[in-house]
Parts: structure tokens; C-alpha cells; sequence
């Protein structure tokens, strides 16, 4: 993880004098985020900004061994799955030297207060972004609308905001942000060019129905492009949240047969994302995969599997696990599915039919808030998007997930993404 070159170190003290005014600013309960904000501006003084130097590590043991060419860096540990353990450290040529400790905003993926959904389609490409209180029940609001329309993409949830990758028509190389706080419209933040060819042609890269997957600093996807790259492995895409988004690849993927990557179900823990079931043509599977977040390597079969082979399906987390919601089925007699699984992160074990979605239907936008799982909108069972946002509780028994209102303007939609704060 180490990456030095001689010559490019910076005094202590001129790290510090820029960091000092900056960490005073700073809050013991100020997001997590904000820190690596910190880091980069450390990072964008000379000769950093052009040797491309910064640190991003998962326990204080796992910090270089001390070296005097070190001298004036810093570095950002986060032990994943504890929480309060961020630190910024900077190196005195002598020791790695505590800086500041902060508290860390995300102690979970959850959202305490709204839920949002953004882009899709009804037929028409759509950029709006609609949002609704978690705590009573109705018609979501209109927020904004993101830079540009998006369906089949990838979503993402930082502490803060909502993040968008991928999808139809536009260019996957691009990259979406749009604040959960303010809700206000969305922007470009990203170009993933540099890895671009891990995406697919530029013809086809929004294809392969991509899978958004959410740890505290990076938004992870995965997806086959049409035609796959590479042969006919795929690869699992992180981009940071932090500034201008940054892509990188985490994992060399999917060993199995070449289309199950399509259109599966996203879920993350504190420590490791999810991916369950996807298209496997001319059907679909009921594998689970995972990937740990602290290591770059592909995701692997958990060998536990869903109730129900299927596709087009929604994923929802909890603290404790992973729910995947609905589906397509083909060839069923009834394709359209409104199982609901639930599958533990703690144990590999398959998952369990826990209940069912109010209406049977496909591609909803999942958001996780932190007692309930809700699916809005998707296509049902004679393939008309609707307006419905559904929820059902983690820790009650339950038979059938309930109606919580409808999106804005009682709009239809389908393969939007969803997302919480």
C-alpha cells in the first residue's frame, strides 16, 4: 500500500501549518467525510498533487513502517466495522504522530429521516429526483432533477449525498452527485476515463444492468457491459466519494458463466458488500456473491443462496442483513415475483422467504431506512411502471409489505435509483 518517491517529502511543519486551521474547524461528531476533504487538500500541495500521493488505511497497524522519506505525510485510518476510530496521522520522520481523532458519521448504511429516489423511466428518460419523510406516509416531493437521465444505473449513498454511475442513454464513464441534505439538483462530479475500458465499448457500456453497492468513502458497481470486456470476465468498479470522484477497479470478477452480472440486487454491511441473483441467460440465478471493502480483490460465491432464482430484483440492507426484493422470473407461469428474502451477514446461510411486496413487480429503486425496507415504483405483472412506494418492517413478522404513498406527482417509474439519509 506504500508508494514513495525520494525526494517528495514535505516538512512536518508545513503539512501542518495548512492542516492546523482546517482540523480547528472540525467537530468530534463532523462526518467521517469530511476528513478525507482534509487529506486531499494535504494532498493537492506540491509535489503531492502531481506524484499523486494519499493514504487511505483500515487499522493504525497497518501504517508504513517508519522510514525517514516518509517525512510530511499524512494518512487517514478508518478501522472498518469500529466505530469512532478515524484518525489523521502525519508522519515526523521519527514516529507516525496522531494529528486528530474524530468520531465517524456512519455507524451504518441506514437512513433515520428521508428516503429518495432518482432518475428511471416511464417510457421517457427521466431526471428527477423525488424525496419523502421516512416517519409519515403520502405523496413523495419533486427535489430537483440530476444533470442528465439515467436509468439501469448504479446507486450510491455517502453520509451525505447520493451518487449515480452508469445506466441508459448516458456515457458510463460519467458520474452523478446530488446533496441529501439540501435536495437540490445534482451534478457531474466523475469521469471514469481511466478506466474506461473496463466498462465496454462506448456503444454498449450502459447496458448490463448495473448494481450499486455503498461502504463510508466509495460507491462500488458491477455489471456485464454488452458485449463484456476482457473476455468475458467483468469487474467490480469503485469510485470516492470525497471531491472529484475517482475510479478505480476493486476486482476482477464473475469467474462463472459469462451474464450473471446483469441485473442483480446491491447490499452492504459495515465491512462487505453484496451482490444477489442477476440474469444468467437465458434465466437467472439465486447466487450471492461478496466482496470485502478493505481489500481490492474480486467477489466470491458465498455458496448461500436466495429462495427463488431471479433477476431484476431490488437489495435492501439492514444493520444484520440483506434483503432481496421481487424479481423477474423466466420462463415462469408467473414471471413477476413479490418474495421478499432475508439473508444474515453475519454466518453464510441462505436466505429465507420472509414475506411479500404489497404489489409483485421489478426494476424499484431500494432504499434501506433503519428499521424498514422500501421498494417505490418498478414495472408489475402486465409491465406498467406504477407510482408505488411500499415498506416493511426489519425486526416484526410480516405477511405483506405495506402502501406508504405514492412518487410526486403520482409519476410512473421504473429502474430509478434509490437512496437515504
Amino acid at each position: 500500500m506504500s508508494y514513495v518517491k525520494s525526494g517528495s517529502s514535505i516538512p512536518q511543519a508545513v503539512i501542518t501549518q495548512n492542516l492546523d486551521s482546517a482540523v480547528a474547524e472540525f467537530e468530534s461528531d463532523d462526518p467521517a467525510l469530511h476528513l478525507i476533504q482534509i487529506v486531499d487538500a494535504a494532498v493537492s500541495i506540491e509535489p503531492w498533487k502531481t506524484e499523486g500521493y494519499y493514504y487511505y488505511y483500515d487499522s493504525a497497524g497497518q501504517l508504513p513502517v517508519q522510514d525517514s522519506a516518509l517525512e510530511g505525510m499524512v494518512a487517514l485510518v478508518n478501522t472498518i466495522g469500529l466505530p469512532n476510530t478515524t484518525e489523521l496521522y502525519v508522519n515526523t520522520s521519527k514516529e507516525w504522530k496522531l494529528l486528530q481523532k474524530f468520531d465517524s458519521s456512519r455507524e451504518s448504511f441506514q437512513g433515520e429521516v428521508y428516503g429518495f429516489i432518482a432518475g428511471g423511466t416511464d417510457g421517457t428518460f427521466q431526471t428527477d429526483i423525488d424525496y419523502w419523510p421516512f416517519a409519515s406516509e403520502g405523496t413523495a416531493v419533486a427535489a430537483g432533477d440530476i444533470d442528465q437521465t439515467r436509468t439501469d444505473a448504479a446507486g450510491s449513498t455517502s453520509p451525505t449525498d447520493g451518487f449515480i454511475f452508469a445506466g441508459s442513454p448516458t456515457d458510463a464513464t460519467n458520474v452523478t452527485r446530488f446533496s441529501l441534505a439540501t435536495t437540490t439538483s445534482g451534478a457531474g462530479v466523475g469521469d471514469l476515463s481511466n478506466i474506461a475500458e473496463y466498462l465496454g465499448p462506448p456503444a454498449t457500456r450502459y447496458r448490463g444492468g448495473h448494481t450499486g453497492v455503498s461502504s463510508e468513502y466509495y460507491g462500488y458497481t458491477a455489471g456485464y457491459p454488452d458485449p463484456a470486456p476482457n473476455g468475458s470476465r467483468a469487474f467490480t468498479v469503485k469510485y470516492r466519494f470525497a471531491n472529484d470522484t475517482i475510479g478505480e477497479i476493486h476486482g476482477n470478477d464473475f469467474t462463472i458463466t459469462p451474464g450473471t452480472g446483469n441485473f442483480r440486487a446491491g447490499h452492504n454491511s459495515a465491512t462487505t458488500g453484496y451482490f444477489s441473483g442477476g440474469a444468467l441467460s437465458p434465466t437467472q440465478t439465486a447466487n450471492i456473491f461478496s466482496f470485502p471493502f478493505q481489500s481490492d480483490v474480486e467477489s466470491t460465491d458465498t455458496t448461500a443462496d436466495l429462495s427463488q432464482a431471479r433477476r431484476s430484483l431490488s437489495g435492501i440492507s439492514s444493520a444484520t442483513d440483506g434483503y432481496a426484493c421481487g424479481g423477474f422470473v423466466s420462463p415462469s407461469p408467473t414471471p413477476v415475483q413479490n418474495t421478499i428474502d432475508r439473508f444474515p451477514f453475519s454466518s453464510v446461510t441462505p436466505a429465507t422467504d420472509v414475506g411479500d411486496l404489497n404489489i409483485a413487480r421489478y426494476y424499484m429503486a431500494a432504499i434501506s431506512s433503519s428499521t424498514n425496507g422500501v421498494n417505490a415504483g418498478g414495472r408489475n405483472a402486465t409491465a406498467q411502471s406504477v407510482t408505488l412506494i411500499d415498506t416493511f418492517p426489519y425486526s416484526t413478522p410480516f405477511v405483506t409489505a405495506a402502501s406508504a404513498g405514492d412518487l410526486a406527482g403520482s409519476r410512473v417509474v421504473e429502474s430509478a435509483t434509490g437512496h437515504q439519509i
